[in-house]
């Protein structure tokens, strides 16, 4: 079984799914710094219009003053229909002439819904070009060198929800068979074994949403193998604005707010926090663990900020025109 199978606007040279099953978690790099910083964009790639380049602006102002050392995006990294290969001058005027080349050194990406349009295969093997592009395979984990604390794993929700309707399932790339499995499998395998203080997931879909992309569990499954395994976070785009939920012990982190920006709310304004529209005042789940938002922002492009100092986990979000948020402690 491959990895992905070509598109019909070209053929891309497979690899074994195994790689993705058996490969032990890759090193990043050696830092010299005592603490972590990192980005998380997504929903970004649109040549440079939109809001896309003053997000980036501000991702480069502040990539400098806080010591940053690479960037994550949660997919939709080319819009609508993804790249036709390597040589697409999507890369070019969505990517390299838009981030800035520190902001590009390190930049680990993994796959959206738009994604999907177009040849994924070519993603993956941009990683091979020495260009900054980290996508190691469609789902796959990091150990960090320097921070054993912390512990990366990149997943490609598309598997669980499907690809879109056409024109992606006709120009696009497809999902083999019973690849939902195996990667439940892997990932639920390889939280249960790190001895990480801190589990950080990343994917496009959201599991809980402020947005009109959930507001509902849509990826239960998956919210059971990181209750399983005691992930810290799961960190998502998908929705195109900002958001931080929180639901017995595990921190939902939305930022999707890299270039269209959409007014998202669907939850009731009436009732502080609740993420679902009448959710929280039914009597049937008064006692339950209820999804609740800490913070919310909508049509305001930014990204999010995560830092590892000693032994906390702090989230920050930075939105284009505006302070940096309050500091969010996930964990300590």
């Amino acid at each position: 079984m491959s990895l992905w199978k070509p598109t019909r606007r070209e053929l891309v040279a497979s690899a074994p799914l195994a790689l993705a099953l058996t490969a032990s978690p890759r090193r990043l790099f050696a830092s010299p710094t005592s603490s972590l910083t990192f980005f998380v964009i997504g929903d970004w790639g649109r040549r440079g219009n939109l809001p896309q380049q003053e997000v980036a602006r501000l991702m480069a102002a502040r990539f400098g003053e806080s010591g940053s050392q690479f960037v994550v995006s949660t997919g939709d990294n080319f819009y609508n229909l993804g790249v036709t290969s390597t040589e697409d001058s999507h890369w070019q005027r969505s990517f390299e002439r838009v981030y800035s080349a520190e902001l590009r050194k390190r930049w680990y990406a993994l796959l959206g819904n738009h994604d999907y349009g177009g040849s994924i295969g070519a993603q993956i093997k941009m990683t091979d070009l020495d260009r900054g592009w980290r996508m190691c395979r469609r789902w796959w984990d990091e150990r960090l060198a320097d921070w054993p604390e912390i512990h990366l794993f990149f997943i490609d929700t598309v598997v669980w929800r499907g690809v879109e309707d056409f024109p992606y399932k006709w120009l696009g790339s497809s999902i083999p068979a019973g690849d939902q499995a195996v990667q439940a499998e892997w990932l639920d395998r390889s939280l249960r074994a790190s001895n990480a203080r801190f589990k950080l997931v990343f994917g496009h879909h959201p599991i809980y949403s402020i947005g009109p992309h959930g507001g509902m569990m849509q990826l239960k499954e998956l919210d059971d193998i990181l209750r399983g395994g005691k992930a810290t976070a799961y960190i998502n785009g998908h929705d195109h604005c900002l958001y931080y939920i929180e639901k017995a012990g595990i921190h939902y982190v939305c930022s999707g707010a890299g270039s269209n920006l959409l007014r998202e709310y669907s939850g009731d304004p009436a009732v502080s926090g609740c993420v679902i529209k009448g959710f929280c005042s039914s009597p049937a789940l008064e006692n339950a663990d209820l999804p609740y938002w800490r913070f919310y922002e909508e049509d305001v492009g930014g990204f999010a900020a995560f830092s590892v100092r000693g032994s906390a986990l702090e989230l920050v979000f930075h939105r284009v025109g505006k302070e940096a948020s309050t500091p969010f402690l996930l964990a300590a």
